[in-house]
């Protein structure tokens, strides 16, 4: 047995198939089956089961593939350990990203990041939060910037910053006139001062729509919403036309944007998602990781520092 042994059985239970797992490990079909008869023979079961509707795991698959994963991970913590002995600069971080992966934030990270290791790749990967998981506890992501609530299992995480919405008023838009500025120096606007402003808000169903619709609930207010979308720089590009003043997380607004026109909802709900940096639990978190995650509180604390000179 060797470690490529375990990837070839946890290839061919994740693809469903010997013919798509051969591809996916580089291997030919015919040696890729010969050396599951080979393991099978070795531990005297049977790992897989084989249908018209596909390859299944038997029991004792199901228990194979279990330590299967231990043992991959064990390699993979090795390898991470033994270069952190060495103090490496150099390497490859795989990062999984969902809602912050075209915000203003990531770019700032990423380039101050570089600046500070600049032999150091990246590997990224988007997608939704469910499908970014399953990769980041299978070792296919070294770190995540995504969400998951707090019952999920296999995950630790590091908070980053809270992230507030604000409302970015298009060029025609009269709400200079009813905002006030507290004692941080920003400036606010009551839910209730929205009720008559054409709006562009994220798409119904998303955790930030969920936040807005308490708010203006709670105020008593029914929003005049003139443009949807999922896309946050799609909505800042709404209000830049004119056409709708925009409600986006701060995150995606540039460090001019944010010492500009832009302006906090002031209510009783929080409006604001708490960001995390996750990673596997069982995973050894390497020096050049820890680097990454102080670098993403550093940015974003370097960012407000920055907008809070501006405006005293």
């Amino acid at each position: 047995m060797n470690i490529d042994d375990f990837h070839y059985i946890l290839a061919i239970a994740e693809e469903g198939g010997v013919t798509k797992a051969a591809k996916k490990v580089f291997i030919t079909q015919p040696a890729l089956s010969q050396r599951v008869k080979w393991i099978e023979n070795r531990y005297q079961i049977q790992i897989f089961t084989r249908g018209m509707d596909g390859t299944h795991l038997t029991r004792d698959g199901e228990c194979f593939v279990k330590y299967a994963q231990e043992i991959i991970n064990s390699e993979r913590n090795l390898v991470r350990e033994l270069s952190d002995l060495h103090d490496l600069k150099t390497g490859v971080l795989r990062i999984g990203l969902s809602q912050l992966a075209n915000s203003f934030f990531l770019h700032d990270l990423i380039v101050s990041f570089h600046e500070d290791y600049p032999d150091v790749k990246f590997e990224f990967d988007s997608g939704a939060s469910y499908q970014l998981l399953p990769k980041l506890l299978s070792g296919k992501l070294d770190l995540g910037l995504f969400f998951v609530d707090e019952q999920t299992k296999g995950v630790k995480r590091e908070f980053l910053f809270d992230d507030r919405l604000v409302v970015i008023p298009h060029m025609n838009s009269h709400l200079s006139e009813k905002v006030y500025r507290k004692e941080d120096g920003r400036l606010y606007i009551r839910p209730e001062d929205l009720s008559d402003e054409p709006l562009a808000l994220p798409n119904v169903g998303t955790k930030v729509y969920s936040l807005l619709e308490e708010a203006f609930e709670k105020a008593g207010i029914e929003p005049n919403v003139q443009q949807w979308s999922r896309s946050y720089n799609v909505l800042v590009t709404i209000a830049d036309m004119g056409l709708a003043s925009a409600v986006v997380l701060e995150s995606f607004l540039s460090e001019d944007r944010m010492k500009g026109d832009c302006y906090y909802i002031d209510c009783d709900t929080q409006l604001s998602l708490a960001k995390y940096v996750l990673w596997p639990d069982d995973y050894y978190l390497t020096s050049l990781a820890e680097r990454f995650i102080e670098s993403a509180k550093g940015s974003w604390e370097r960012i407000q520092h920055s907008i809070s000179e501006s405006e005293r």
